[in-house]
């Protein structure tokens, strides 16, 4: 969701940025989508999977969508809500079943760009509004962050908390899980992770200095052992 359609809709709100190691969260989406009944990820190689994000990212078709989606938001919350139009319903659309491929096909490389969506979000509601929060220290200690998400939000963090163990998507019947299903990578290879460290490698230095890190310590733990 845009910063601008969500500011247009709610510009109160209070959002709260999770970001984890970009190739830990790569591999970690391919692993999860080859086992997902109907998807083809695991048809494809983990690095042929990052190719096609690069390249969808760089699709006119991308920016077709994005242009109509940002004309949406220049007219106010009350069309912003018509952006349903941009698939064909009514209003601003149709964009073509191209244009949604090239959304969701660059959304596993985009997602990590969290320089880029801090500056977007926080240039919309200022920084005091956005919490950034490491997925591994959630891991590590989710009391601990839970509590710190609810003095964020203005609630009492101090009420008592369910069991905490581990749930996934599958346990709460979101989607169906093939776990026969097979991938063509089983591994993240050193090749593999070389090129995705290089690319990401710029988002990263940006991502320190909002942070205040140094990049060897932007996520706190070593990216080999996920």
């Amino acid at each position: 969701m845009s910063a601008g359609f969500l500011q247009n809709v709610t510009p109160d709100a209070k959002l709260i940025l999770l970001y984890r190691e970009p190739i830990a969260r790569a591999w970690s989406g391919y692993r999860f989508e080859s086992q997902i009944k109907g998807n083809s990820a695991g048809e494809t190689t983990f690095l042929e999977r990052h190719s096609a994000a690069v390249k969808a990212l760089n699709n006119t078709e991308l920016e077709k969508a994005r242009s109509i989606g940002a004309d949406a938001v220049r007219r106010g919350p009350g069309s912003a809500w018509g952006l349903q139009g941009c698939f064909g319903l009514r209003g601003f659309g149709p964009i073509s079943p191209n244009h949604v491929k090239s959304v969701f096909a660059s959304a596993s490389v985009t997602s990590s760009h969290y320089a880029k969506i801090y500056e977007e979000f926080s240039a919309r509601f200022g920084s005091d509004k956005l919490l950034l929060v490491s997925f591994e220290e959630l891991c590590q200690n989710t009391e601990g962050v839970l509590r710190r998400i609810f003095r964020f939000i203005g609630v009492d963090d101090q009420v008592p908390l369910p069991d905490l163990g581990k749930s996934m998507p599958e346990d709460m019947d979101m989607i169906q899980i093939d776990k026969s299903a097979t991938r063509k990578s089983a591994e993240v290879s050193e090749e593999d992770r070389a090129i995705l460290a290089a690319y990401y490698e710029p988002h990263n230095q940006r991502f320190a200095k909002i942070l205040g890190r140094p990049i060897d310590d932007l996520w706190g733990f070593d990216a080999r052992e996920k």
